[in-house]
């Protein structure tokens, strides 16, 4: 008799996937605000002019993979389409989103990769990257996706002096950097444009 997998899957299609991803975190944010975590400095800086948009949406490899943007980070989330095969840390509570879930190391397309496990009852177990997560400095959504267009040029440029390759960072930063980095982004909340 086959085990049942630990992974819960977004039954979410794609577009129903992006809406309720910047609605979670929107709520989140909300939540944290409410709360006054961020003045307690539990949680890292936030920037309150920036939005909370979805970006660079693709499938690779058995995953949805796009790029969220919140006041408090820039990061890249995994969705498995079927189950991964990777063991879930007993600890991983089924009832509240964090801002940063356990860290894995995982073989994920190809390379040995470290993600945070996150769970929500709509999107299921997923992992987060995150890219940046001091946003301070930035004046808005474009000028986060710059920064990390800069950052992905330079370890290109690295990669390529040495003489390495990293074909799957290169293909997925690759499509973040230019998929609609000029275009509007259509997964935005609107309760929270200029919060």
């Amino acid at each position: 008799m086959e085990e049942a997998s630990p992974w819960q899957l977004c039954p979410l299609d794609d577009q129903a996937l992006l809406a309720s991803s910047v609605e979670i975190y929107a709520s989140l944010y909300q939540q944290l605000l409410q709360r006054g975590d961020w003045d307690n400095q539990l949680i890292p800086s936030y920037n309150p002019v920036i939005p909370i948009v979805t970006h660079s949406f693709r499938h690779r490899e058995g995953w949805r993979i796009f790029l969220l943007l919140t006041p408090w980070m820039l990061t890249r989330l995994l969705l498995p389409m079927r189950d991964p095969g990777l063991s879930l840390p007993n600890q991983q509570q089924k009832d509240t989103l964090m801002l940063l879930g356990p860290l894995l190391e995982v073989d994920l397309l190809g390379q040995r990769q470290k993600a945070h496990l996150q769970y929500h009852p709509l999107l299921g177990h997923y992992l987060i990257q995150p890219l940046i997560q001091s946003l301070h400095k930035y004046s808005d959504a474009d000028a986060v996706l710059s920064a990390w267009s800069t950052i992905v040029d330079t370890r290109d440029t690295l990669i390529r002096q040495h003489d390495r390759h990293c074909k799957w960072q290169q293909d997925v930063s690759r499509r973040e950097m230019f998929s609609g980095l000029l275009r509007p982004r259509p997964h935005q909340s609107p309760t929270l444009s200029g919060v």
